[in-house]
């Protein structure tokens, strides 16, 4: 996305059952005048991958960024079986 700029080297995050990747950019979207603050964090498991964002201003997300990171540590990923619903 040409309107945001890497604000921080790659680097490793773990969570409950695994670990993946993460990256914060910052910049202005398109039709806004705010500066925003995204962070990407790419998770992997034995059978997916899966990518998760956050996104808010720059001041909102230096003021709940512990808890934004609070939150990514104790995610936990797991595998959901869906059963097929007989119709009777």
């Amino acid at each position: 996305m040409p309107y945001l700029t890497l604000v921080r080297e790659s680097y490793g995050m773990t969570y409950v059952n695994g670990g993946g990747h993460a990256n914060d950019y910052q910049g202005v979207f398109p039709g806004t005048d705010v500066m925003r603050h995204y962070l990407v964090l790419c998770l992997r498991t034995d059978e997916m991958v899966i990518s998760f964002t956050i996104t808010a201003s720059v001041a909102a997300f230096i003021e709940h960024e512990a808890s934004y990171r609070w939150l990514l540590k104790h995610l936990a990923i797991y595998k959901v079986e869906v059963l097929a619903a007989t119709s009777h």
